[in-house]
């Protein structure tokens, strides 16, 4: 194995272009966004188009050589980067496949490389006239390619739903090499498996996706952002489901614990607009088409503490004391700990209380932040010392009837709790789809399946 190992550079040179390929990889592309190191690998490659990552997964398949692919690498869950144990993986980037190929400004339409970055996609879709629906704090670096391996949700899917619900056709490339183009652009097509939509949310288990089709939405005229105090999570649930009615929609609806938005203001350096509220969450709601309808209407008469913005200087001044939260959590001393839950709206208190709980008897910091709208919270711990309250946690999300990730995905760091969401025939159910696509176990080893 060693003399075949040390040949794949120059195995991969000769179906590539030198400048494609390097035989070491740069500590961006083997630590994830929190810092954790990945482990070695066989060699980095920068394929441009379908055909090129056709030739290398060939190769890996004949070698029987594994396969790490990598795109914007803002994964949470251990999916994107090398694993620290087992064979030392060919790193696939999908850098160089990016861009917008073609949009369609009349059904509203786009196709784009893998490797293009959310905020390109919606740049693109703006001058046209439409608005792509995934949002996210990421959206400079994370991937289209990425979000949909992950059918990852962000800030609107209450309005338009997950990437899943966005994407209308795929690019993507097999393990055996075998390259399938599915991007008519139907937006009905009942022929047989829906491949598109098993890919979403696969986690690069089954395939190398390297063109996207996504639907395009038409942006409301105006829209407005509020902030207001809320003693707990369901009333914020209850209030964000109220806040929709006739001639407005709901855009966003997220929640920032009240310790937590009052640290981004202090590490922005602005001024707290809710500071003389003492209820224990701030929710943010976004309507879109001026919010004339009467649950908004209800909303700002009876809590006159509401902060209204109109303006989008205004409206982005609150959104970035949302979106700087992951950052802001990320700087605290000790060891942090990140969980990405859903549970049912009547659940989400008691989950709240009891990561307090959990919070105070293991000494550390927790903050919560999320989309409130579907029960997704994002659980922050910082602990003192070396435990790890992960089990503890998940199980609790269990418990209550949720799942252990909404959206971030499983990757390697959530795997050995992924029968705490799924049943043994579930699992030998996906076990054999990925037995079936990729028979060698060659891409992304270790994700998902331990």
């Amino acid at each position: 194995m060693g003399d075949v190992m040390s040949q794949i550079p120059d195995r991969l040179a000769q179906v590539l272009t030198s400048d494609q390929v390097a035989t070491t990889a740069t500590p961006s592309q083997t630590n994830d966004w929190l810092g954790q190191p990945g482990g070695p690998v066989a060699a980095v490659v920068h394929p441009m188009a379908a055909d090129e990552v056709s030739k290398v997964l060939q190769l890996a398949s004949q070698l029987g050589v594994p396969v790490q692919i990598q795109s914007g690498n803002t994964g949470l869950v251990g999916g994107s980067t090398p694993p620290r144990n087992g064979q030392a993986p060919i790193l696939l980037c999908l850098d160089r496949m990016t861009g917008v190929r073609h949009i369609d400004s009349d059904t509203g339409q786009l196709i784009a490389g893998a490797g293009t970055t959310i905020a390109e996609v919606q740049d693109v879709a703006a001058q046209h006239g439409w608005r792509y629906g995934v949002d996210l704090a990421a959206r400079d670096t994370a991937t289209i390619g990425g979000t949909v391996a992950t059918n990852a949700g962000g800030v609107r899917v209450c309005a338009y739903g997950s990437t899943r619900a966005q994407v209308l056709g795929l690019e993507f490339v097999l393990a055996d090499g075998a390259v399938v183009s599915d991007r008519p652009g139907l937006s009905k097509d009942n022929t047989g498996y829906d491949l598109v939509g098993l890919l979403c949310g696969s986690e690069g288990t089954l395939a190398v996706v390297t063109q996207v089709r996504v639907k395009l939405w038409r942006p409301p005229m105006q829209a407005t952002t509020l902030a207001l105090p809320v003693d707990g999570l369901v009333e914020a649930a209850a209030l964000s489901g109220s806040a929709a009615g006739p001639g407005f929609s709901l855009l966003a609806a997220e929640v920032v614990d009240r310790s937590s938005w009052h640290a981004a203001t202090l590490m922005s350096d602005r001024a707290d607009p809710l500071a003389h509220s003492a209820e224990g969450f701030v929710l943010l709601l976004e309507v879109g088409d001026g919010g004339e309808g009467q649950g908004v209407a209800e909303v700002i008469t009876e809590r006159p503490e509401t902060v209204v913005a109109t303006q989008m200087s205004q409206r982005r001044l609150l959104w970035q004391l949302r979106e700087i939260q992951t950052t802001l959590w990320s700087r605290l001393p000790g060891a942090l700990h990140k969980f990405d839950v859903s549970v049912p709206a009547a659940e989400l208190d008691a989950l709240a209380a009891e990561t307090e709980a959990l919070t105070n008897r293991l000494g550390g910091r927790s903050g919560i932040f999320g989309h409130i709208r579907e029960g997704n919270l994002h659980i922050q711990l910082v602990l003192p010392g070396h435990e790890d309250p992960t089990r503890e946690l998940l199980s609790l999300v269990g418990e209550l009837g949720g799942s252990i990730s909404a959206e971030h995905g499983i990757g390697r760091y959530k795997s050995e709790y992924l029968d705490l969401r799924r049943s043994a025939a579930e699992m030998a159910t996906m076990r054999a789809v990925k037995k079936s696509l990729d028979p060698q176990g060659l891409l992304n080893p270790g994700v998902l399946f331990r």
